[in-house]
């Protein structure tokens, strides 16, 4: 096995996925986790440790399979981006994450766009402003679950995130 290899893995909404690849393209390990998503409400929510215990167990079976540290060249991420995702001062998950699809957050969009301008909002941006996007959940959290709030160190936007943080100890997003 002197080959190189890149560990590729998607946080995605269903699954975490992973891919040993050689550098040539081939795939020589593929597993995935399912996840479960919290249906409460109409709310869709996941548990940040859901993703990184199933992360750990993907590689973990790469290195059971004979492939070590020295052989991996790289990792690429991948996974839902649009979440609310707070982290403590230890980056732990104050509370589930929120998830892209749920629009809970639809008043507290309404209220931002009543205040800054919807059409301004939409210029600036170029996208739509709904209950959906980040912020607008961040005032919902504020609103509805204050003591996650004020617990709140940082936020992340994407379930890769809350893995790079885990495995670096530093706050990135794309």
């Amino acid at each position: 096995k002197s080959m190189k290899y890149i560990a590729t893995f998607d946080i995605g909404t269903t699954a975490v996925k992973g891919v040993l690849v050689s550098i040539e393209g081939t795939p020589v390990i593929t597993r995935s986790i399912n996840i479960e998503t919290i249906f409460d409400y109409g709310f869709k929510e996941q548990c940040p440790l859901d993703w990184y215990m199933a992360f750990c167990a993907i590689s973990k079976e790469f290195f059971a399979n004979g492939y070590s540290s020295a052989d991996i060249i790289g990792i690429a991420m991948s996974g839902q981006m649009q979440d609310l995702i707070p982290v403590d001062e230890n980056n732990m998950p104050v509370g589930n994450a929120i998830l892209y699809s749920d629009g809970r957050a639809e008043k507290q969009a309404k209220e931002i766009a009543e205040i800054v301008g919807l059409k301004e909002i939409v210029e600036s941006t170029g996208n739509n402003f709904d209950g959906s996007l980040t912020f607008p959940k961040l005032l919902w959290l504020k609103h509805n679950h204050f003591n996650d709030y004020q617990n709140t160190f940082k936020l992340l936007i994407s379930s890769k995130d809350y893995i790079i943080l885990r495995l670096t100890d530093c706050f990135v997003a794309d």
